[in-house]
């Protein structure tokens, strides 16, 4: 049967494992988060999340934890860069003691965690690989 095929491999190459590209590095687990972030006993500790629709723009959509305030920004993209610029503005506005912590999902848009880090001294936390159990 391989003379049939359209390369003509008599046996086919196993593919290499390789390192996937949508890893987000230097990732801080939602387990280890402190206490006082999940009984939303102080403000300033934030979720972060994209709503995507087809048929206009991401949104990006930050709720706090306490207050459930929750604030919306349009992307022009959905691009790690484009949504990093959009929270820096975003928490640039805001008081420095309500801007303490930040979770996010999976999403490769939160790839530039740690200019928030280290621009606006929040820590950041990601959810578990397969769902968030909050």
């Amino acid at each position: 049967m391989w003379r049939y095929l359209t390369r003509r491999h008599r046996r086919r190459r196993p593919r290499r494992a390789r390192p996937s590209r949508d890893t987000i590095k230097d990732r801080a687990s939602i387990h280890d988060r402190p206490e006082v972030v999940d009984t939303r006993a102080e403000a300033g500790h934030w979720e972060g999340d994209l709503i995507i629709c087809k048929h206009t723009r991401p949104v990006l959509v930050l709720h706090e934890r306490k207050s459930r305030v929750t604030l919306a920004a349009r992307l022009a993209g959905k691009t790690a860069a484009e949504t990093i610029s959009v929270m820096l503005a975003v928490f640039g506005r805001i008081d420095r003691r309500l801007r303490r912590s930040i979770t996010f999902d999976n999403d490769t848009a939160f790839a530039r965690h740690g200019l928030l880090r280290t621009m606006r001294d929040m820590t950041t936390w990601f959810c578990d690989a397969y769902g968030c159990a909050d």
